[in-house]
């Protein structure tokens, strides 16, 4: 009795009918190397531009460097970008800080499927990110009467707190000795 016949008795699972009239072979298998090793790459990157230049680019909680600042990437997501502005100095004018969310999910580079194919061709993703950083008015705080008074009034509220908070840990803790050196034993 040959299992390979489709004779009456065999196993009906391992008929040669069944599979198409010709026996299975290796070249499935050929074709999906070869289609894998002509496989193309992803790339991924983001720029993060700023307004001045020269702030400092910190990318989820790493400094990456300066702006403008290129930097890949692998997998899409929310990024966390925080500019910090270079000095300004005695003549220049000094800009706030920035906070940007920033998502770099792409559905046609992160589906699971889809992106396997999409590697197949290779992809290129390139995203720009432009901040403005906003100035910082902080002359513009001492000009106007009413916000220099309260500035001064609550600085004033401060350093009367911290006075007296110095007057009562000395009042409560007394200085103590300090130990007398002993002499070693020479014996």
């Amino acid at each position: 009795m040959n299992l390979l016949s489709g004779s009456e008795g065999s196993n009906p699972s391992l008929s040669v009918a069944q599979c198409g009239g010709r026996p299975r072979s290796g070249t499935s298998a050929v074709l999906v190397c070869g289609l894998l090793a002509l496989a193309g790459c992803s790339s991924r990157s983001l720029t993060i531009e700023s307004t001045p230049p020269g702030a400092k680019v910190i990318l989820d909680r790493k400094l990456v460097g300066t702006t403008p600042v290129t930097v890949s990437y692998r997998y899409g997501g929310i990024r966390e970008i925080l500019l910090i502005p270079k000095p300004a100095g005695l003549e220049g004018v000094p800009y706030k800080p920035a906070i940007v969310l920033h998502d770099t999910w792409t559905f046609a580079l992160d589906a699971p499927i889809v992106d396997g194919f999409a590697d197949l061709f290779g992809t290129e993703d390139h995203q720009i990110v432009r901040v403005t950083l906003e100035p910082n008015d902080v002359p513009g705080l001492y000009t106007d009467e009413r916000t220099r008074a309260g500035l001064l009034a609550g600085l004033r509220e401060r350093a009367d707190q911290l006075r007296t908070r110095i007057r009562e840990l000395f009042i409560e803790a007394p200085p103590v000795d300090a130990p007398h050196p002993v002499a070693p034993d020479r014996k």
